[in-house]
């Protein structure tokens, strides 16, 4: 692993489980718009495409935007007590970073939220990077993800050494 620099891991499922405040954040907003709510494995299915991808499929496209809307002031709130570091995580981060690694995230969830959950858990004290879906034009599986921040990282290595 002498040639590894940077480790990259997705947040959601690799790190933490956000599953509760999903859950809360999603059935809050069908309740508001007067759409049924959906048992959490329906929702843990839907999760993976953004807070968007997630709404879509049981909305109304006129209620799209209004429902977004809900959903995100809502889970600002609900991700600071619905989500927590998946076991050994914390420990996994601090042994890499000891080692010398530098270590990001690459994610599909919005950056606002993938923010609030690295600094609620503390997670900002081992990353070197936080890339997510929203500030690019693909989403994962899409590789751009991935490519960017190994140039990215590359090009703040580089700094470091000439």
């Amino acid at each position: 692993m002498e040639n590894i620099k940077l480790i990259i891991f997705d947040l959601d499922g690799t790190l933490v489980d956000a599953y509760p405040a999903i859950i809360k954040s999603f059935n809050y907003t069908m309740t508001a718009l007067r759409y049924p709510q959906q048992d959490p494995s329906t929702i843990r299915r839907a999760v993976g495409h953004g807070d968007e991808g997630l709404i879509r499929p049981f909305v109304k496209p006129k209620d799209l935007k209004k429902a977004l809307c809900l959903y995100r002031r809502h889970h600002k709130k609900a991700l600071l007590n619905g989500s927590y570091l998946l076991l050994g995580a914390g420990e996994i981060l601090s042994y890499l970073k000891d080692k010398g690694y530098r270590l990001a995230i690459a994610s599909n969830r919005p950056t606002q939220f993938s923010r609030i959950i690295i600094n609620h858990l503390g997670l900002n004290r081992y990353l070197d990077g936080l890339l997510c879906a929203d500030r690019l034009k693909h989403k994962k599986p899409h590789p751009e993800i991935l490519k960017r921040l190994c140039r990215d990282s590359l090009l703040i290595l580089s700094r470091l050494y000439m």
